[in-house]
């Protein structure tokens, strides 16, 4: 592994410092006091987290307590790093809120890839270094007035070569892992004949899922040949509906038809009776002024009346000398 860059938002006294590093060896250098054990807890926090708990009796505080931030509230920051394959991971770790992201080169969030811990959450640094926190307390991690392998460290590190000449990983002890081989064989392996053994037991209950499984794909395929014959009435539905509302529309269609129709007859009459009207006034008008006529030829005729029993000729002479006046 390679520590690209520091990004420290606040831990300890180091509030928003940026550190980059270069190729080959690096070295920390600073005065007393200046931050350098404080960077090189926050590496150890990024990697594996801070523990917790309370003041012990001798008064030592527990890290997570002891690099609080001296300025701001967020307690965290990232770090960026390669491993010898080239592949490269940027974490961000929140300390307040116990919160680890884990992000590739192309930033995808992969943290549920790895296995997780209640207290350091995503165990990324064990997978990529290869050692878990106390094998790196003891060996990689030098404290401050502090460069040798204490005796707990030397346990650690023996046990690992062991293990990795013995079976080519550190993690993985042949002898420990022969005795488990031997104890799961007779527990639960069993033999040919036997039929209690928790392997037959699995064995048997695999068997009723198998066949479960196949009943249960038989019924989805009858499901979904229902689902479809539903989809198929909806359909059909759908279309009698629409071929329904188009019926409808038809109807009201023709009904209104039939009344602009009845309208116009309607129309047509009423034309017809009013052009009646119309001549049956004009002849009343006509009447009206032959009446009129009459009345007044009544009135020029009426001083006359008392010779209705003379001859009509001398009534006429009588009526046109009375013009003539």
């Amino acid at each position: 592994m390679k520590i690209e860059k520091l990004d420290i938002k606040g831990f300890g006294k180091l509030h928003n410092l940026i550190i980059e590093f270069s190729k080959g060896f690096n070295l920390v250098y600073g005065g007393n006091e200046a931050g350098k054990t404080t960077v090189q807890w926050f590496i150890r926090g990024m990697l594996y987290s801070l523990k917790r708990g309370k003041i012990t009796k001798s008064g030592n505080i527990p890290p997570l307590k002891r690099y609080s931030p001296w300025q701001g509230n967020f307690y965290g920051g990232s770090i960026v790093y390669t491993l010898d394959r080239g592949a490269l991971f940027t974490v961000e770790r929140d300390f307040n809120n116990n919160t680890v992201k884990v992000y590739d080169s192309f930033f995808n969030d992969i943290s549920d890839s790895f296995k997780k811990s209640k207290d350091s959450g995503p165990l990324f640094a064990l997978e990529h270094l290869g050692i878990n926190e106390a094998c790196f307390e003891r060996t990689v991690f030098i404290s401050q007035m502090d460069t040798r392998i204490d005796a707990a460290g030397s346990r650690e590190l023996v046990d690992k070569l062991t293990n990795i000449r013995e079976t080519g990983s550190e993690e993985i002890s042949l002898k420990r892992a022969r005795e488990a081989l031997k104890d799961s064989l007779i527990n639960y392996v069993g033999t040919e004949r036997s039929t209690t053994r928790p392997l037959d037991i699995v064995n048997l209950k695999l068997n009723e899922l198998w066949q479960k499984k196949k009943y249960l794909i038989e019924e989805k395929e009858k499901i979904f040949d229902i689902e479809e014959k539903v989809r198929r009435l909806y359909e059909k539905k759908r279309q009698c509906e629409k071929k329904r509302e188009a019926i409808t529309w038809a109807r009201k269609v023709i009904e209104l038809r039939r009344n602009i129709e009845k309208m116009k007859k309607q129309k047509r009459d009423i034309a017809l009776i009013i052009k009646e009207a119309n001549r049956y006034e004009q002849e009343r008008d006509i009447l009206n002024q032959e009446l009129e006529l009459y009345n007044r030829m009544k009135e020029q005729y009426e001083p006359y009346s008392k010779y209705a029993g003379d001859d009509p000729a001398l009534i006429n002479i009588l009526y046109n000398s009375s013009k003539m006046r």
